[in-house]
């Protein structure tokens, strides 16, 4: 009798299993980059360079000095994916509102030391300095990944 039940449901089971569709693969679309909307304000040594809010995304960030370089926060092995960062913000306001930046590309850390901001250099006793939300970036601008509403600050600072 039981044989007689499993062979009334496999028969009964055969339609649905043929005209199930073939399980779908996976497509392969193109990752889209993270965004993050921040405030980003420059503050140079006579005042306010720049101030507004930017849409940055992950890119390559591309300077004079510097080249082509990874700017993702994967840098120097400081995030496991990508995402915006600091300097990718720089990158992003300076290509919405008009104005240049230049940096230096520097090997041992993977990562740019921001040299002009809008025209203003540093010198031998001052340099741009990086905050986020406060506080003072202990690591470099493409190793720092932002996430919207945060504030970053680009500062001439003096040693």
């Amino acid at each position: 009798m039981r044989w007689m039940l499993s062979l009334i449901f496999a028969f009964l089971m055969l339609p649905a299993l043929v005209a199930a569709p073939a399980q779908a693969t996976p497509s392969r679309s193109p990752k889209i980059p993270p965004v993050a909307v921040v405030w980003v304000q420059i503050e140079g040594a006579d005042g306010t360079l720049f101030s507004g809010r930017v849409v940055t995304r992950t890119h390559d960030v591309t300077t004079e000095s510097g080249g082509t370089r990874t700017c993702d926060g994967t840098n120097y092995d400081a995030n496991p994916t990508p995402g915006p960062t600091v300097t990718g913000a720089l990158d992003d306001a300076a290509s919405a509102n008009g104005f240049t930046w230049d940096g230096t590309h520097w090997a041992q850390f993977d990562d740019f030391f921001i040299e002009t901001i809008k025209g203003e250099s540093g010198s031998s006793n001052t340099y741009w300095s990086l905050w986020v939300n406060g506080e003072y970036l202990q690591v470099g601008g493409c190793q720092y990944q932002v996430r919207t509403g945060d504030t970053i600050l680009f500062k001439m600072d003096s040693f």
